[in-house]
């Protein structure tokens, strides 16, 4: 097959294409990583996102208004959700509801016992 020099051209760029990336994710310097931010800045600084995640941990059950009405500089709650998952900590709704403690089942048995003559039409 007869290999024309603008084939010829088009296969050796893919093939030095291909060695250079290869080297490249090889020595690390492949991607995004380093590149500067495009867009708008960030809405908060790492130091504002740690005392974000530490009163977190400190006071789990403020929700993310609350946690933002303590601060200067308001960012929206989407944000501060976005901190948080970031940072390990998500919401989340217990699995199973908390067994009753005995006390609670006296008084379910108490009352059935009391109302277990009771019939549908009352």
């Amino acid at each position: 097959e007869f290999i024309n020099s603008r084939n010829y051209c088009r296969i050796w760029r893919s093939i030095n294409y291909n060695i250079y990336s290869f080297l490249q994710k090889a020595l690390g310097n492949w991607g995004n990583s380093d590149r500067k931010r495009s867009g708008s800045p960030k809405a908060t600084t790492e130091s504002q996102d740690k005392f974000l995640r530490v009163n977190s941990l400190h006071d789990w059950w403020l929700i993310g208004q609350q946690l933002n009405s303590g601060r200067r500089k308001q960012v929206s709650v989407s944000t501060m959700k976005r901190r948080l998952r970031a940072a390990g900590l998500t919401g989340r709704v217990e699995a199973r509801k908390l067994l009753l403690r005995c006390q609670n089942k006296t008084k379910r048995l108490a009352w059935a016992m009391k109302h277990c003559h009771w019939i549908t039409e009352e």
